[in-house]
């Protein structure tokens, strides 16, 4: 009995043991099983971060030619000359001209339900439907100069499964996007548009989208998140525009913390008309409109400047004190920065597109002019009160920037009476940093194999 009892005894202690066991594996697994899984994914981290680094050294530096030993973990990695999109327009007044626009490839490493992406020069992982970057494009300011080295992968094949396979990276060769001559006479630098836009289609947009609102100069400016696309403005310094009219105008970045932002504005007419008459402004709600036109009475050459502010249900205006006289030969240089012209507040009661402005919208007390843009205070005006031509230019370009944008676009709603082949602008405007005044792109191919 003595001998049952001990086998008994040891069988149960094996039971509580085999028992205390599985519960304690049973527990601790999932645990175990996310650390390890944690652990695979960090590792894949590293190695794309290194396969950056010898790509950008492959491509961009001495060393033409690199391996690399790769560990696939059980994973996925996928070399594809697809995948993703890049377009980079520069924008002019009179259109837009695509500097670059091409699939750029990418490295992609797929290990449970990670994602971890080399695409342009940067390393991206996404989980959870929600990209991090790991390490940045190559997009390179220095002071006014943006130089993007386009690392382009010109490899398609796929590997899976567990232990070590090397690869090897090699140069494939150049290609100079811009500045580019040969390709179009604008392509120069400094740059001569408006402004640049840099659109990304990919499954990493919303870490593009991240990393160019933190870490660079550009602006987004639309996101379309059902087609994984993001559009970007790179502002562009503007030098002096002197040149033949036209319109639209566009002005980037205008300084409206500067409350005088606007450095040299004029516009030189020839051949006038008795029939004269042009309105300009900004299709914005508020609107700034600026309308010049032959007065009814007085002579043939005489004419009127209005300046009008806010939208058809209340608005600021201000009517030249007396007429304008163009020269004998039908020439006239408009300097809207003239100090000595005297402008008076007082309702336009006209049709001045794109509004109707009744007088009984006009607000008889100014609302932009005090401390608070928004509403009356001290420093407004009131009707019949005395401005200068210089300070109602420079305060109301200032006040449409602070409360629409500062990227303004000017554009002609009424034109007639003058020759335009033979008239012309000048323009100069402080801008808000950073801008950029040169840029630098050159596409460099890489194999993988």
């Amino acid at each position: 009995m003595k001998g049952v009892s001990e086998i008994t005894g040891w069988l149960l202690m094996f039971a509580i043991i085999t028992l205390s066991a599985t519960v304690v594996f049973t527990v601790s697994y999932p645990y175990i099983s996310d650390r390890i899984e944690e652990s695979r994914i960090k590792i894949a981290e590293i190695q794309m971060t290194l396969l950056d680094y010898v790509s950008s050294k492959s491509s961009l530096g001495e060393s033409p030619s690199q391996d690399i030993n790769f560990n696939l973990l059980g994973g996925t990695l996928t070399f594809e000359s697809g995948g993703n999109r890049f377009q980079i327009i520069g924008v002019f007044n009179e259109g837009e001209k695509e500097i670059y626009n091409s699939s750029i490839g990418r490295a992609v490493f797929r290990i449970g339900d990670v994602i971890i992406g080399y695409e342009g020069g940067g390393v991206w992982e996404k989980r959870d439907n929600t990209t991090i970057m790991l390490s940045p494009p190559e997009f390179h300011y220095r002071i006014d100069t943006l130089t993007y080295p386009i690392i382009k992968i010109g490899s398609n094949f796929s590997v899976s499964g567990n232990g070590m396979v090397t690869l090897n990276v090699k140069r494939g060769g150049f290609h100079i996007i811009y500045p580019n001559e040969t390709r179009d006479k604008k392509f120069i630098n400094p740059l001569k548009c408006n402004y640049i836009l840099v659109k990304i289609k990919s499954d990493f947009w919303d870490g593009w989208k991240k990393y160019f609102e933190e870490r660079s100069d550009a602006r987004v400016r639309n996101i379309d998140e059902k087609n994984k696309t993001v559009t970007f403005i790179l502002a562009v310094k503007s030098a002096p525009i002197s040149r033949a009219y036209e319109m639209p105008i566009k002005i980037t970045r205008l300084n409206y913390t500067n409350e005088t932002p606007i450095l040299e504005f004029t516009i030189t007419f020839a051949g006038l008309h008795p029939n004269y008459e042009l309105v300009f402004g900004s299709d914005t709600d508020p609107a700034l409109i600026i309308d010049l036109k032959k007065r009814s009475g007085g002579g043939n050459d005489e004419f009127i400047l209005r300046i009008l502010y806010g939208n058809e249900t209340k608005y600021e205006s201000w009517v030249t004190e007396g007429r304008l006289k163009w020269n004998p030969d039908g020439r006239y240089t408009m300097d809207f920065l003239n100090k000595s012209l005297i402008m008076v507040y007082e309702p336009v009661g006209a049709d001045v597109p794109p509004f109707n402005w009744p007088n009984s919208n006009f607000a008889s007390k100014s609302w932009t002019w005090g401390n608070d843009h928004t509403k009356y205070d001290a420093g407004d005006f009131s009707r019949g009160d005395n401005e200068t031509l210089y300070r109602v230019i420079e305060h109301y370009f200032a006040v449409l920037a602070e409360q629409t944008s500062p990227d303004i676009t000017l554009e002609e709603f009424r034109a007639q009476g003058f020759n335009k082949q033979l008239s012309s602008y000048t323009l100069l405007i402080d801008q808000m940093p950073p801008i950029i005044t040169y840029l630098h792109i050159v596409e460099h191919v890489i194999k993988i194999y």
